[in-house]
């Protein structure tokens, strides 16, 4: 019977010894549990109020697009898109079916990425001079422009008097920068000239008075006071331009060495199948005389113009007239054999006749003529 008493109070103060011990392993795991619920809320909290902070310094920036620009917006496989999301202080950039959203730390931020996104359309006024050079022989300033700009189109309306840009803020603003850096330099250099040429007056005055005075005074002429001071610029169909340029180059020469001015073509710069002639002098006369010629030799003909004409071939079925001096594009009209003054009795070649434009449409101009010894006459089918 004691042995028996002696294991059950053993086994009792065993059983109370690991209760305690459970006990003691429930009371940390619990303390450690409840740390980390404490440590945990600090976290949140302080996530809370950085979330509270930013929330508080968000930026936004909005603005309607073209939907057809959205291509030109995303860029290819989304480069645009891209570059701007990668901004610093850009946190979202959001592209709709008709605007545009960019969200972000600063408005500068949001401004830097609005400038590769928005696209927009911008005129500039400028002169005949300055569209000259904007556009450059051949077409390769304005092209270079566009180019080291980033410009989407580069074009110049010549009866508005203004070049147009379209491109993303970014490249508006560098193309701008170029256009206005030109029309600053063409201003600088006409003030330039005048200033030479009051100069070169004033000596001038003086030189005459002595032997040779003036053709030394010539001679020695600074660049700025032998610089063209005048220009004009003449368009028109870019079919025409041989009309100009003439045979090997012949009537392009000739209008130069009778005016005294320079004569430059531009195919470039004045939409499809448009083209210019731009001319410089150093007086309004000479540059006036030639813009005149130019626009002789170019211009349509119009109804009520007439002129003597010249048979220059004949035909089984009609003969072909001269056209009216001095245009080259209008060369000749051909006139049906029946609807000639008198078709019995056809001219020869060599004969005169004189010519009258009845009527002008889409195809040329209708002409009607009269012999010498004919009142009157048939209606031509010149063209």
């Amino acid at each position: 019977d004691e042995e028996e008493g002696a294991r059950e109070e053993r086994g009792a103060r065993e059983k109370a010894e690991v209760e305690a011990a459970l006990a003691r392993r429930q009371g940390s795991v619990l303390g450690q549990h409840r740390l980390h619920l404490k440590e945990m809320d600090s976290m949140i909290e302080a996530h809370r109020k950085k979330l509270e902070e930013s929330i508080s310094e968000r930026v936004s920036e909005r603005w309607d697009v073209d939907p057809d620009t959205i291509g030109l917006i995303v860029g290819p496989k989304g480069v645009n898109i891209k570059r701007a999301r990668e901004l610093e202080g850009v946190w979202s950039v959001t592209v709709g079916d008709a605007d545009v959203v960019v969200v972000g730390s600063s408005a500068e931020a949001c401004a830097a990425a609005r400038n590769i996104l928005e696209f927009a359309r911008i005129e500039i006024p400028v002169t005949s001079r300055d569209r000259a050079v904007i556009v450059g022989k051949g077409g390769k300033n304005a092209k270079d422009i566009q180019t080291q700009s980033g410009l989407r189109s580069m074009q110049v309306d010549e009866r508005a008097g203004v070049v147009v840009l379209f491109g993303n803020r970014e490249s508006l603003t560098k193309g701008t920068r170029a256009v206005e850096l030109i029309k600053k330099f063409n201003v600088e250099e006409s003030e330039l000239y005048e200033e030479s040429r009051g100069l070169m007056t004033s000596v001038g005055m003086y030189a005459s008075q002595q032997p040779d005075g003036e053709e030394a005074l010539s001679a020695h002429a600074p660049p700025a006071a032998r610089a063209p001071a005048f220009d004009a610029e003449v368009e028109m169909d870019e079919r025409a331009v041989g009309a100009v340029i003439g045979s090997k180059g012949s009537v392009i020469r000739q209008i130069a060495d009778a005016t005294g001015c320079k004569l430059d073509v531009m195919r470039e710069g004045y939409g499809v199948g448009r083209a210019a002639v731009y001319i410089s002098g150093r007086d309004m006369e000479g540059v006036e005389d030639a813009a005149s010629w130019v626009r002789a030799l170019v211009s349509p003909l119009a109804v009520g113009e007439a002129w003597e004409a010249t048979v220059i071939d004949v035909l089984a079925n009609g003969v072909r007239l001269s056209g009216p001096p001095p245009r080259l594009t209008h060369k000749e009209h051909f006139l049906p054999v029946h609807l000639l003054p008198d078709p019995d009795a056809p001219p020869v070649l060599g004969d005169k006749v004189h010519v009258t434009v009845a009527s002008v449409d889409e195809r040329g101009a209708r002409v009607r003529v009269t012999g010498s010894e004919v009142d009157g006459g048939g209606y031509g089918g010149g063209r």
